[in-house]
C-alpha cells in the first residue's frame, strides 16, 4: 500500500481509536502508534503505556511500512506440528465406513469410545475429543440413524402406475361432469384411549406453560376408519368403521364400495375413477371380480408399490389425525364412535381441495 500523508496517517488512527466495534488490541495498538508519532519519543510512549520500547518500535515501524487496519493485526503464526496427521484421519475414516462387527465388537454402532478402543488396537492413540473433531470436519455423524427402504420393484409397471395416477390428478378438474376421482383407504390401528383417574379437564396452555395431558392412560381397545375422499374438493364422500368383530375383509370392501357407488350415484356420478394401493383386500379375488362387474363404473388405479404417497387420502389422514385425534381421551368405546360423524361433518363444512404439487419434471427421477 503506498504511504499517504503524516496528517492523512493520524486520521486513520484516530478513527479507529473511535471505533467502537474493533477489538480492544487493535484499538491499544492504535493508541499506541498515534502517540508515538504525534509526542515522537518511543520512551515516552512506552512509559505511558506501561510497555517496553520494543513492542512500541515493532507496532510504529509496522505501522509506518504499511500505514493500514492490517498492520495492527497478529501476523499468522505457524504453531506446533499437528499431533494427528493423514495417516491417523484414514485409519479413523476406515473403522467408521465399516460394521462394528469387522473389529470384534457387538455393539449395534459405533461410539467414540469404541473408536478410540479400535484405533488403540491399530497401534494409533487418540482421545475421544480428537476422534470427535475429526468426524465433525467431515460431518459424519455415527449416532444417528436414517431409515430407508430397498426394495426390488418392476420399474416399468411403477413407472406407468405412477404417470397413471399423475395424469388423473392433473386433469381430474376437467373431467366430464358424471365424472369423479375418489381416493380411497382405510386407517388402522386408532387407538381409543380412556383417562384412568377421570379427570374432565386438563391443564390448559398458560404463558411460558404447555398444555399439559395427563400421562397415564388405559386402552379401550382399536379402531379401523374407511374413508372415501374427493381430491377435487377435500370432502369425505363416505366413511365406516371397523373393529376386531367387524373386520375389514374383502367382504367389506366389497359392501364399503358398494355402498359409495349408491350414494354417488345419487349425486349424478356414472364413473368413478378409484385410487386405491395394493392391500390384500383390495386385490382379493373377491374384490377383483366385483371391479369386473362393474367395470362401467369403476376405474382402478392402483398405486405402485411403497408409493402411498400417491393416494391423496393419506393428506386426509393426516389432517384428520391432527385436527380430531391428538391428546384425546375418551369415557367409552362407543363415545369415540359417536364423535367420529361430528368430527367427518365438521372437516366437510372446512374442507378445501387437495393440492397436488408433485411437478411433472419430477417423474423422471
Amino acid at each position: 500500500m503506498v504511504q499517504g500523508s503524516f496528517d492523512t496517517q493520524l486520521e486513520i488512527l484516530r478513527a479507529i481509536v473511535r471505533r467502537s466495534s474493533e477489538e480492544a488490541r487493535i484499538v491499544r495498538r492504535a493508541n499506541l502508534v498515534l502517540d508515538a508519532l504525534v509526542g515522537g519519543s518511543i520512551r515516552g510512549t512506552g512509559s505511558r503505556f506501561n510497555c517496553d520500547r520494543k513492542i512500541v518500535r515493532r507496532w510504529v515501524s509496522r505501522w509506518l511500512n504499511s500505514p493500514c487496519i492490517e498492520s495492527l493485526r497478529d501476523t499468522t503464526r505457524s504453531g506446533c506440528p499437528p499431533k494427528i496427521g493423514l495417516s491417523e484421519t484414514a485409519k479413523t475414516f476406515s473403522i467408521v465406513s465399516q460394521d462394528p462387527s469387522a473389529y470384534g465388537l457387538v455393539v449395534a454402532a459405533w461410539t467414540q469410545l469404541e473408536i478410540v478402543g479400535v484405533l488403540a488396537r491399530e497401534g494409533v492413540h487418540m482421545s475421544r475429543s480428537s476422534v470427535q473433531r475429526i468426524l465433525a470436519r467431515q460431518d459424519i455423524d455415527v449416532r444417528s440413524v436414517r431409515y430407508w427402504l430397498f426394495t426390488p420393484i418392476d420399474r416399468e409397471n411403477f413407472v406407468e402406475r405412477r404417470d397413471a395416477i399423475c395424469a388423473l390428478y392433473e386433469r381430474m378438474n376437467a373431467l366430464p361432469s358424471d365424472e369423479i376421482v375418489v381416493c380411497f383407504d382405510p386407517k388402522p390401528g386408532i387407538q381409543i384411549l380412556s383417562d384412568p383417574k377421570n379427570l374432565s379437564v386438563h391443564s390448559a396452555a398458560k404463558s411460558g406453560q404447555k398444555r399439559r395431558v395427563e400421562f397415564e392412560y388405559r386402552r379401550l381397545g382399536t379402531r379401523t376408519l374407511v374413508a372415501a375422499v374427493s381430491p377435487r374438493t377435500g370432502e369425505v364422500l363416505h366413511h365406516d368403521l371397523y373393529h376386531k368383530d367387524r373386520r375389514f375383509d374383502s367382504a367389506a370392501t366389497i359392501e364399503f364400495l358398494e355402498a359409495l357407488r349408491i350414494k354417488l350415484a345419487e349425486r349424478g356420478y356414472r364413473v368413478i375413477h378409484l385410487v386405491l394401493d395394493n392391500g390384500s383386500t383390495h386385490m382379493s379375488k373377491a374384490t377383483s371380480a366385483y371391479f369386473e362387474e362393474h367395470a362401467k363404473t369403476f376405474k382402478t388405479y392402483f398405486t405402485p408399490v411403497h408409493a402411498s404417497w400417491l393416494n391423496l387420502c393419506e393428506n386426509f389422514f393426516s389432517t384428520f389425525s391432527r385436527r380430531y385425534l391428538r391428546h384425546r381421551r375418551y369415557s367409552s368405546l362407543e363415545a369415540f364412535c359417536d364423535l367420529v360423524p361430528r368430527w367427518i361433518a365438521d372437516h366437510n363444512q372446512r374442507c378445501k381441495p387437495l393440492r397436488w404439487t408433485y411437478a411433472p419434471h419430477q417423474k423422471a427421477a
